[in-house]
């Protein structure tokens, strides 16, 4: 198969491409190995490989004899209600196109909650400057935070220890950025009285799930409460 850019006419009239065509024209976005990143240290991932391509007018990646040089930009918008910790990083900071016109770009995630907007910039020796759509990564959930810690049980009110009853309970975990933890953070339940259930015991769970909330049952025996 032969394939060729531009207008077939008769043999006695040729039309060539203009060499201008084939110099880089646009930044196209071909993925991202993961749109959503977590505060450093909670041991999730905390790094995204964005890819872009660069081509030329005709929509053809440029090849290894007009290699660019770009640079990236990152603008991160942090959650405004808690200060302190390390934004978000890009790296590197610049790199040049490979053989099959490609550009590639890690984002690692800091110790601050918020949104990443990356952008990619070439300036080619004409001054024509040439820039990519932005990159759209959140960064989120964070460590438990106390603050953000809520214990809610199904009743309050229950007949006496000898009727074994089961009391459920539900927990809402939050970041100090009031985001949801990261799933299966573990949450322990204890009870000076009765059995309190634990880990992954009877089918429930006490790891948070994806909205940050877990669950375990308290059966109502022996030890029996202390009379106030």
């Amino acid at each position: 198969v032969r394939r060729f850019y531009g207008f077939l006419f008769s043999p006695s009239i040729t039309t060539v491409v203009p060499a201008s065509a084939r110099e880089p024209s646009q930044i196209a976005f071909l993925g991202i190995t993961a749109s959503d990143l977590y505060v450093a240290g909670v041991g999730n991932i905390e790094n995204a490989v964005i890819t872009y391509e660069v081509r030329d007018s005709l929509g053809v990646p440029i090849d290894r004899s007009r290699r660019a040089y770009a640079t990236f930009s990152l603008v991160f918008f942090p959650n405004s209600y808690v200060g302190g910790g390390t934004p978000p990083t890009v790296i590197p900071g610049a790199d040049s196109t490979d053989d099959s016109g490609k550009l590639r770009a890690s984002l690692v995630s800091g110790t601050q909650a918020g949104v990443i907007q990356l952008v990619a910039q070439i300036i080619l020796p004409s001054g024509k400057v040439i820039l990519s759509q932005p990159v759209k990564v959140s960064v989120h959930a964070g460590f438990p935070d106390q603050n953000h810690f809520t214990l809610m049980p199904s009743r309050f009110v229950f007949p006496g220890i000898d009727a074994f009853t089961q009391v459920g309970f539900t927990v809402a975990v939050g970041d100090k950025y009031s985001n949801p933890v990261q799933a299966g953070t573990a949450v322990y339940f204890h009870s000076q009285a009765g059995i309190m259930q634990t880990g992954t015991t009877g089918g429930l769970a006490s790891y948070t799930d994806a909205t940050g909330l877990g669950k375990a049952t308290l059966f109502t025996v022996n030890p029996r409460p202390v009379a106030v």
